[in-house]
């Protein structure tokens, strides 16, 4: 008797953990699923944030070179206004001789 009820309350566990089986195989399949798509958006995530450095980088060069050729042009237009001056200068110098 007494084996007969084990027996019996083995085969209730069975069916209650089949039951509860039945239930989440489809949970994990769905969380697996879910998973996979967020690693896949994770990856491409990836790759856009790699290519916004990469375009980051080349900006950054591009402004320092138009930086350093602006700090060129500066100094340039300053030499060429010291010597546009200075030769203003010795023209005057030169009109005033022959003035007196």
């Amino acid at each position: 008797m007494e084996e007969l009820h084990y027996t019996e309350k083995l085969t209730r566990d069975i069916h209650t953990e089949k039951e509860k089986l039945s239930f989440l195989c489809p949970q994990i399949c769905y969380y697996e699923l879910q998973c996979a798509m967020v690693q896949k958006e994770n990856h491409e995530m990836k790759l856009i944030v790699e290519a916004l450095q990469n375009e980051r980088a080349q900006k950054e060069a591009e402004f320092q070179a138009l930086k350093e050729e602006l700090e060129k042009l500066k100094l340039l237009q300053q030499e060429n206004k010291r010597k546009s001056l200075s030769s203003g200068l010795s023209t005057k110098k030169k009109f005033k001789s022959l003035q007196i």
